[in-house]
């Protein structure tokens, strides 16, 4: 699925906020939560994603959801990632 399109879906879904969000090599977020629903098209590099313990590595042209609250780590690959990224107030 190519961004323009993800982007019409995720405004389609609710996801009025709609952003690219770049992570330099290595960038480690421990346990964290938000106070949004968010679901993410990785646009370049890949992320690795932390949740209850088990760990998720999400390439290039992945999708991730996360649920408003959920807890969760997060590490960016060594060359870096890039999302867009919707987020759906709660």
């Amino acid at each position: 699925m190519d961004a323009k399109d993800f982007e019409t879906e995720l405004r389609q879904a609710g996801f009025n906020e709609v952003v690219i969000r770049d992570l330099p090599p290595g960038h480690f977020l421990g346990d964290h939560a938000h106070a949004f629903d968010s679901r993410a098209l990785i646009t370049a590099g890949e992320i690795t994603l932390t949740v209850g313990g088990i760990s998720r590595t999400y390439p290039i042209g992945s999708i991730f959801e996360l649920s408003a609250g959920c807890a969760h780590q997060e590490r960016a690959g060594v060359d870096g990632v890039s999302y867009l990224v919707g987020r759906r107030a709660k």
